[in-house]
């Protein structure tokens, strides 16, 4: 089914990525499509997940059409926008409906014609005459879709295509849905979770009045768009600041302007625990950036002296990040920056090197410190 919702679909469906991709297994899908309404937040767990159960990823967005975005209350369809070669279409769209928020993102009929590089998934209320069929405009056809309505669409000139209108993964969860979603959640006779091949076969073969080669052409191009669609996520670059000089070197200038002796053995010490620790863990480009930012607000605007377990950073303070010192009031560098917390940019060896060294570091603080107290 070119469409599936999660979580993600705040308020209006159930299901976290796990459960939803465990479903897509149970069905046997060969692809793992994400459609949530008005959300793309999502997809950058999605394509991991996917990839980990060795199937590809497919991204989209439902979003309500109208005909027009200047009623007080506009009639609303649901369809789903799939990207075909890139995603940056679904952002677009997605963008446009956001700026012409009317209770919920917003687009009109022509505009939802107008987006290029995705496959439209019609809805189930949509008004028919205003839609143009095309090779990639198609009537999603599910449980949900009444007779009369899909007589009209086939008149029309529309393709049907094999859709669920799930609103949790399984049918054992609606309890969930109606809990987690409350007012927001909308109890139908047809059934809304993600349906296997076999149970959209049944329920859609018993309510639409099609015949058995119509809903097998509907399952087929459903496969068509799946294989069509192959639109992948892009990681952005990291910003890398410019670096007038070393780390050290900025810190020293700054003891000098902050009136900072770092001949002191306990000032020195901690200032090299600090810089090594941020080197192992690659932090510099955070201190260039956030330094920089500080130094010309404190110029252009009244700053505060810090923030939260900032204060216990002596780069920080050398760096005019801060205005505290954190010597004197024995503050803890570990509560602001912690080996111990790694994150997925942190590999094992980087890790692995960086407890050794600070190790030795931590060996050769303590004994200065104790020597100066």
């Amino acid at each position: 089914m070119p469409r599936l919702r999660t979580g993600f679909s705040f308020r209006k469906a159930a299901g976290t990525i796990d459960d939803c991709m465990s479903r897509i297994k149970e069905v046997e899908w060969p692809v793992a499509p994400i459609t949530d309404r008005a959300s793309t937040f999502g997809w950058v767990r999605w394509e991991a997940l996917a990839k980990k159960n060795d199937l590809r990823p497919i991204f989209g967005v439902e979003l309500a059409v109208a005909e027009s975005i200047h009623e007080k209350k506009p009639t609303v369809d649901y369809w789903t926008f799939i990207a075909i070669d890139e995603v940056a279409p679904i952002n677009r769209i997605v963008e446009l409906a956001t700026e012409q928020f009317r209770y919920q993102p917003l687009l009109t009929y022509a505009q939802a014609q107008a987006a290029e590089g995705v496959y439209r998934v019609v809805g189930h209320r949509a008004k028919l005459e205003l839609v143009e069929p095309s090779s990639t405009t198609v009537y999603g056809l599910c449980g949900a879709s009444a007779k009369g309505h899909i007589k009209r669409a086939i008149a029309s000139g529309l393709q049907m295509v094999a859709a669920t209108e799930n609103f949790y993964p399984r049918i054992e969860d609606e309890g969930l849905y109606e809990v987690l979603c409350g007012r927001g959640a909308s109890t139908q006779t047809y059934q809304q979770h993600i349906q296997s091949d076999a149970e959209w076969l049944d329920e859609v073969g018993r309510k639409s009045g099609l015949g058995e080669a119509e809903l097998k052409a509907a399952l087929s191009l459903r496969n068509d768009i799946w294989g069509q669609c192959k639109a992948g996520l892009r990681s952005a670059e990291i910003v890398h600041p410019p670096r007038p000089k070393p780390l050290r070197e900025m810190c020293i200038d700054g003891a000098a302007r902050v009136g900072c002796d770092l001949s002191r053995p306990e000032y020195a010490a901690r200032m090299d625990l600090e810089l090594e620790l941020i080197k192992v863990k690659e932090f510099e480009d955070y201190f260039y950036l956030v330094a920089d930012l500080c130094q010309w607000a404190r110029k252009e605007m009244a700053v505060g002296p810090a923030r939260g377990s900032s204060c216990g950073s002596l780069v920080c303070y050398l760096l005019e990040i801060t205005t505290v010192d954190p010597i004197p009031f024995g503050l803890i560098f570990e509560r602001f920056i912690d080996i111990n917390r790694g994150g997925w940019f942190f590999t094992k060896e980087a890790e692995d090197a960086a407890i050794q060294a600070l190790s030795e570091d931590e060996k050769h603080r303590e004994g200065t410190v104790a020597k100066a107290l």
